[in-house]
């Protein structure tokens, strides 16, 4: 849990809602703000996993972090 707890603290850290996008490889969005919801996109099969309970009770509460599950 240590581990996906720092990568959802850097995630919400570094990529907040009007954060400054740069893309060298996409005009289109280069030096626009991100907006909306911090989304989390897992595989489907991670539902069966035993704590999921407590990871998307972290996510929610603590970093305001919506997880979806995605089929794979």
């Amino acid at each position: 849990m240590d581990t996906f707890e720092r990568y959802l603290k850097e995630w919400r850290d570094k990529y907040p809602p009007g954060t400054k996008i740069r893309s060298d490889t996409n005009q289109q969005i280069d030096g626009q703000k991100l907006r909306g919801r911090q989304i989390l996109e897992i595989p489907a099969s991670n539902k069966n996993f035993e704590k999921i309970k407590e990871y998307e009770n972290l996510e929610r509460e603590k970093y305001d972090i919506e997880l979806r599950y995605r089929e794979e």
